[in-house]
């Protein structure tokens, strides 16, 4: 699935599954499934947030080192948490733009401590209109690593990752805004919200940090030799 919209919320493509259209309004996977998020929700759940309230900036050192200790669920022996994805700790304090370019869970998790899941929440919720979350998300693993109690759409991130190429500015994402009979009368009209979610130079420091994970992050082989200048951020999930 997938959604593209344009910096004015306009929804320019989607594609909501494979093969031929064979029915009308069958399941478009793209705006009505949900899927767990993963590390996708990084800069929108931990570090845009936190960098615009001034918890962190580009360069803030935070520790690569476990945030606590769970009860493994198969063993029932306690462990560390969270895991990096390479299951290993520097046991150093790591700059913020290292940790997105290299999506570690550690530094993620940390800044959601200091910014707090209800704060994380309250942005992703009233700010970003992402509709799917519930109560039961306001955690440090939901926040910070994406493990929803169900998930969100590709056509909801989307309109969320828009601010990073907007000077921070989200628009509600619509298909059209009138509909009107042939004598030109309105029956129906799209109320489009356009806010200012983030500043513009968090919006600016956001995108140059995303942009090394294309250039020679976790999604450098598909950023590729291309001289287009390209954001983004890998999810595993």
């Amino acid at each position: 699935a997938m959604a593209t919209i344009d910096y004015d919320g306009k929804i320019v493509g989607v594609v909501g599954g494979l093969g031929e259209k064979t029915a009308d309004r069958s399941l478009n996977r793209a705006v009505d499934s949900v899927r767990p998020v993963g590390s996708t929700m990084k800069p929108i759940g931990a570090y845009a947030p936190a960098i615009d309230m001034g918890y962190i900036n580009y360069s803030t050192g935070l520790p690569d080192m476990p945030f606590k200790k769970i009860k493994d669920p198969k063993t029932n022996e306690e462990r560390d948490w969270p895991f990096n994805y390479s299951r290993t700790y520097t046991e150093t304090n790591i700059p913020v733009v290292h940790a997105i370019e290299q999506s570690l869970n550690t530094i993620a998790v940390w800044t959601v401590d200091m910014l707090g899941p209800e704060n994380a929440y309250d942005f992703l919720t009233n700010t970003l209109n992402i509709s799917t979350l519930v109560p039961a998300d306001i955690d440090h693993g939901p926040m910070a690593l994406g493990s929803l109690s169900y998930g969100i759409s590709p056509l909801e991130m989307a309109a969320a990752y828009a601010m990073f190429g907007n000077g921070g500015v989200y628009t509600t994402p619509y298909c059209y805004t009138t509909v009107e009979t042939a004598q030109g009368d309105v029956i129906l009209e799209k109320q489009v919200t356009t806010v200012q979610a983030i500043s513009e130079d968090t919006a600016y420091i956001m995108n140059r940090a995303l942009r090394t994970v294309i250039a020679s992050g976790t999604a450098a082989r598909v950023g590729g030799p291309s001289r287009m200048d390209s954001v983004g951020k890998t999810g595993t999930t």
